[in-house]
């Protein structure tokens, strides 16, 4: 499948279901229920441009032997919308832009997989937007952005996760959350200008090493029944307060609402007075 333009569907944008060895590049998919959905197996989708869908932008359920590589997937960002969803095994995932998506990947019982080399990120104001790993086992996530603006933050969050590796990362405005996870390993990342940099909560044997944390408010935490972690040949930074760019973050988005806000306010008065003028 190559080289279409798919747009304004009620359903699917492109389906492939229970499909072997099939390809889909260079198409755009624009404003559909699902941009592309593929299930099946030793698939390819690549280069293609997927947005304004209105729930995943690319969804691979139960597949294995699947890549998807080099595609640009932005502003899936309401609240039920996914840039990227994964279910299956064997999947690489590379140097893919996702941006502006209200959730940029989520991953569902997913396991020997790679993610690599791709740059999630989103400027949409005053959200947490989550890198979702549920249910997953021996993923490797390496050398992907994960960037986060003003008080909007990018988080790795994983629960019920298990023996996965994260190295060499950059996290900006973004940070690394663990929800009964166990024996999982981050080696080499950079973390700024968030406000926890690892959370942990009820997760135990993992292994925190060589990280850069720059601007945090607080290094590490855990709670709830936490064994075992080791946190050690970290440089790390605390500044104990909500990190300045989230900060400014919050006026602007705090001064547009109030703009947004007087302007209604006296068009609503000038409407008023046009009304009473005509009365009399």
């Amino acid at each position: 499948i190559n080289g279409n333009e798919v747009n304004d569907n009620i359903g699917n944008g492109i389906n492939s279901n229970l499909c072997s060895f099939s390809t889909i590049t260079e198409n755009t998919v624009n404003s559909n229920y699902f941009g592309i959905s593929l299930s099946g197996h030793n698939a390819t989708i690549s280069e293609n441009i997927v947005s304004f869908n209105k729930y995943e932008g690319i969804g691979v359920g139960n597949c294995f032997d699947v890549v998807i590589s080099g595609n640009t997937i932005n502003s899936n960002h309401e609240s039920t919308q996914i840039g990227i969803y994964l279910s299956g095994e064997r999947i690489i995932i590379s140097d893919n832009v996702v941006y502006n998506n209200h959730k940029a990947l989520k991953l569902f019982e997913v396991s020997e997989s790679r993610i690599e080399s791709n740059d999630f990120s989103t400027d949409i104001v005053f959200q947490v937007h989550y890198i979702d790993v549920d249910y997953c086992s021996f993923v490797e996530f390496k050398n992907n952005k994960f960037k986060g603006i003003g008080v909007s933050v990018m988080i790795v969050r994983l629960s019920y996760s298990s023996n996965n590796i994260f190295i060499s990362n950059n996290l900006l405005m973004g940070g690394f959350r663990l929800e009964n996870s166990n024996n999982n390993q981050f080696l080499g990342n950079y973390i700024k200008d968030n406000g926890i940099a690892f959370d942990l909560e009820d997760s135990s044997y993992n292994t925190i090493t060589n990280n850069t944390m720059i601007n945090v408010m607080q290094c590490y935490r855990e709670w709830g029944n936490c064994t075992a972690n080791v946190f050690e040949n970290n440089y790390c930074e605390e500044s104990g307060n909500i990190p300045i760019p989230n900060i400014i973050g919050a006026i602007i988005g705090l001064c547009g609402v109030g703009i947004v806000t007087t302007v209604m306010l006296l068009k609503r008065r000038r409407i008023n007075r046009e009304y009473k003028g005509s009365e009399t």
